[in-house]
This record gives C-alpha cells, sequence and structure tokens, in this order.
C-alpha cells in the first residue's frame, strides 16, 4: 500500500505530492485509477488561452460541469462581465460572442481535432481522468482490458484500451507518483492529431486533479493551442448547478475560423 506524503496549501486543499513508485505498470495502474475520485458537479475559477498561429486571446474564465449532462465555460475578459461562452453537450459545441451577436455550432469532436469524444469523455480530460472511449473512466477492474508500456528512465510508464475506434489510436501517461500526465491521439498516416498536458495537480476531497491543463489540436499542418489554469482555491465540487443551453436568437452563425479572428481582437 502507497501513502500519499501530502502538504497542505493556504486554501485547505492539498498538493498532489506522492512518492515514487518503482513497480511494474501493470501493478500501478490501480493506483492511478484510484486517483480519479468522484464526482456529480464541478466549478472551478481561472484563466482561458486560446491561440492558433495567427490569432489568440485569453479571459477569466468559469468552468462549470455537470456529470454526463454538459461543460459550460464563461470567458470575462473584464469587471466580472460576461462576453463569451462555450457550452458543450451530448454530441454538440457552442461558442458564442456575446459582443458581436455572433456563434458556432459544431460537432463536439471539433474540440478534439475529429477524435470521436462522448461528452463524458470531454469531462474526463478536463478532470485528469484516463477513459475507455466506449465504456467511460477508467477503473481497476479493467485492468484486463489495457496495454501497458515499459516505464522510461524517468518511471514514466503509457497505458491505453485495447479496444480502438477504426483508424485511432490513442494512449495516456502517468508519472512515477502515478499522477496522470498527458493524453496522445494519433490517427493513420497524420500522426499525432491531439495532445493534452496536465500539471501542478492538487488533490480535492478524494480526486486527484491537474490545475494546469494545456491541449493542442493539430489540424492541416496547424495548431489550435488552448490553456486553462484553475485557481484550487475557487474550485468547488458537488454544488447545485443548472447552466441552461444557450438561446442564439437575434445571433448569426459564423465559421469558427471567423469567430477566433473576432474573439482576438476583443479580448
Amino acid at each position: 500500500m502507497l501513502f500519499a506524503a501530502c502538504r497542505t496549501i493556504n486554501n485547505g486543499y492539498r498538493t498532489a505530492d506522492y512518492p515514487t513508485d518503482n513497480r511494474r505498470p501493470e501493478l500501478r495502474y490501480a493506483s492511478v485509477v484510484d486517483k480519479f475520485g468522484k464526482w456529480k458537479s464541478f466549478s472551478a475559477r481561472g484563466r482561458f488561452e486560446l491561440s492558433s498561429e495567427k490569432e489568440s486571446f485569453s479571459a477569466s474564465m468559469q468552468l462549470r460541469m455537470k456529470k454526463d449532462e454538459y461543460i459550460a465555460i464563461s470567458l470575462r475578459p473584464a469587471l466580472g462581465i460576461e462576453a463569451g461562452r462555450i457550452y458543450m453537450t451530448g454530441d454538440s459545441l457552442y461558442i458564442i460572442d456575446k459582443v458581436n451577436k455572433c456563434f458556432i455550432a459544431e460537432e463536439l469532436s471539433m474540440f478534439t481535432a475529429g477524435f470521436p469524444v462522448s461528452i463524458s469523455n470531454l469531462q474526463d480530460i478536463f478532470l485528469c481522468r484516463a477513459f475507455d472511449i466506449d465504456k467511460g473512466t477508467c477503473n481497476a477492474r479493467d485492468i484486463g482490458e489495457i496495454s501497458f508500456s515499459m516505464p522510461d528512465s524517468m518511471g514514466n510508464f503509457e497505458f491505453s484500451p485495447k479496444n480502438m475506434p477504426l483508424g485511432t489510436e490513442y494512449s495516456f501517461t502517468a508519472n512515477s507518483s502515478n499522477l496522470l500526465t498527458g493524453l496522445t491521439v494519433k490517427r493513420g498516416m497524420e500522426g499525432v492529431i491531439y495532445t493534452v498536458d496536465y500539471s501542478e495537480h492538487v488533490i480535492i476531497g478524494d480526486l486527484a486533479m491537474a490545475t494546469h491543463i494545456n491541449l493542442v489540436s493539430h489540424i492541416d499542418d496547424s495548431n489550435l493551442t488552448i490553456q486553462t489554469s484553475l485557481t484550487p482555491e475557487r474550485i468547488e465540487l458537488n454544488g447545485s448547478y443548472n447552466d441552461a443551453p444557450p438561446s442564439f436568437k437575434g445571433y448569426t452563425r459564423i465559421p469558427g475560423d471567423m469567430l477566433l479572428m473576432q474573439l482576438s481582437n476583443e479580448f
């Protein structure tokens, strides 16, 4: 049995400071997934940054999620006033520019460079949890359906579900302390199409999660990068939230690349 050596930070949350584990990956897997914890709803404040080779913007954000239902991100560049909103539910992604009264409506997989995720999979990505794209969040019971790599010289190892979507491969990386540190998605001859890097882990309740997340979509020889930095003392689990889907009355639908250009000029 491995016990966490945790130090307390001022807000009462703990940094995820676990000892090094030198066992084989198959024996460490349970320790990885045991850190995922349980949740029903999630709320956090922090910073949101979106950039491409040509445009970029950043803003304060409020992130809310209700398990298996939706992800809502409110973008507030100044004075706490909402100027943009991202809403994901089912298999749909909506991004609303309240300043220019326009929006995009796309499939959820646009957020992950075409990787066919569900809303539950995407919530796992935000919460630093490994998943099987068909069966949901990984747990210790599914070890027979997981493939493992040998650890590298730093003790990091990769693991992935044995059943993959046609033409796509994805794998997760855990560090020597059995904390999830990354997700990599590859597709055929295109190679890597989507990556997620996790850092600055904290423990909230029974959930170990990253407070800094870097998501990169590789699309047509260009990179679209999303960075979220969560403020630990502003994270809340299992509160009562009910963020309704956005209304598009009076708004104009536009292509996604045009919206990014407009947002970069506003934020």
